[in-house]
Formats: C-alpha cells, structure tokens, sequence
C-alpha cells in the first residue's frame, strides 16, 4: 500500500510538472 502511495504522489508531481509546461 505504501508502494501505491508513493507512485501516486509521483504522478501527482508529473501532473504539476507537466501543467507547468
């Protein structure tokens, strides 16, 4: 579960990224 946990906060970071962009 904390492995899913952590791989949804790294899609969130590419999210912001890429709105960034």
């Amino acid at each position: 579960m904390k492995e899913k946990r952590r791989i949804q906060i790294r899609q969130d970071l590419i999210t912001v990224v890429s709105f960034d962009l």
